[in-house]
């Protein structure tokens, strides 16, 4: 992408090539190609390849009856969505092309959209998935609702779920979670209560 970059070859050149390069790669060894294109294409450039991989999108899922699994290259242009969203900064594009072949995301497809959202920092996007329980992933939902209601500035909604989480796990990580946003004047008394779960917990060696 960096060589390229500095040719003197046609850009509208560039599009076809990178595909073909992703397509045939049978070893998951090209993914850059896409997720680091900001190399090479500026926005318009990028929103060009968005639109030639969500026609082969639709092309794969017309190729397949409406009762099947959706197929191998359905999930391919996906992929290639997903990553090209990444240089894009926009998970918008991630997600419209999950829900395509997803209409209903699961939890860890909801998982992946709200860490997409929170490292662009869009909190308030990420809180669209953050509504509703995750099954076994619940603990995860709680960390990352602790860290969007962070974000956006509501510590009065985060403080609770990041006590619970320590209080659950006794990590010293989640200690220092909950403890970071706290008043200064209720640190102590956190502190305090953290040693008597550790003090009473039956497990030692998570004590």
């Amino acid at each position: 992408l960096q060589a390229a970059s500095r040719c003197e070859t046609p850009p509208g050149e560039w599009p076809g090539r990178v595909i073909d390069l992703f397509v045939a790669d049978a070893y998951g060894a090209r993914d850059e190609l896409l997720r680091r294109a900001d190399v090479l294409f500026d926005e318009a450039g990028l929103r060009g390849l968005v639109s030639l991989f969500e026609t082969r999108m639709t092309q794969a899922m017309a190729g397949a009856s409406s009762a099947d699994r959706p197929t191998f290259d359905v999930f391919r242009a996906s992929a290639a969505l997903s990553l090209l969203s990444e240089a894009l900064r926009d998970p918008d594009v991630k997600v419209r092309a999950v829900k395509r072949y997803s209409p209903e995301p699961n939890a860890v497809q909801r998982m992946d959209f709200v860490r997409a959202y929170l490292d662009v920092d869009r909190p308030a996007d990420a809180m669209v998935w953050l509504q509703e329980p995750w099954g076994h992933h619940e603990g995860s939902r709680q960390g990352l609702l602790a860290e969007a209601l962070e974000r956006l500035g509501r510590f009065g909604e985060s403080l609770p779920l990041r006590q619970a989480i320590f209080e659950n796990s006794l990590a010293v990580f989640d200690l220092h979670r909950w403890i970071e946003h706290l008043p200064q004047g209720a640190r102590s008394a956190a502190h305090a209560h953290a040693r008597s779960l550790a003090l009473n917990h039956d497990d030692p060696v998570r004590a």
